[in-house]
């Protein structure tokens, strides 16, 4: 399943903030998100309020949007969700492998 831009845009700004590469209380500024994203700005919107429902952002008034001071759960939350991840596709890897294995052994 082919992943739309906003999907894209989420997962890579949830990862910079669980991540620390964006800071608690860091602005970010659409335009900048445009052209770092090379996209318009209905994706960006869509991917900052989806963020924000999820406790990552605030918006305030007169401020703009900003990263949000993560608990230690949503850090850990997000941490266990990235290493079932790479568990799963280690385990994809692992049988592919065998499956290939007893082909060979199978002719």
């Amino acid at each position: 399943m082919k992943k739309s831009l906003r999907d894209k845009i989420y997962k890579k700004l949830k990862t910079q903030i669980t991540q620390g590469i964006l800071s608690p209380d860091e602005r970010l500024i659409e335009d900048r998100l445009t052209r770092e994203f090379k996209a318009s700005r209905s994706p960006i919107r869509e991917a900052l309020r989806l963020l924000e429902s999820e406790g990552f952002l605030t918006f305030e008034r007169n401020r703009g949007i900003s990263v949000a001071k993560l608990s230690i759960k949503q850090v850990d939350g997000e941490m266990a969700r990235e290493y079932m991840q790479l568990h799963l596709e280690l385990i994809k890897v692992a049988l592919i492998k065998q499956l290939n294995n007893e082909r060979k052994v199978a002719f």
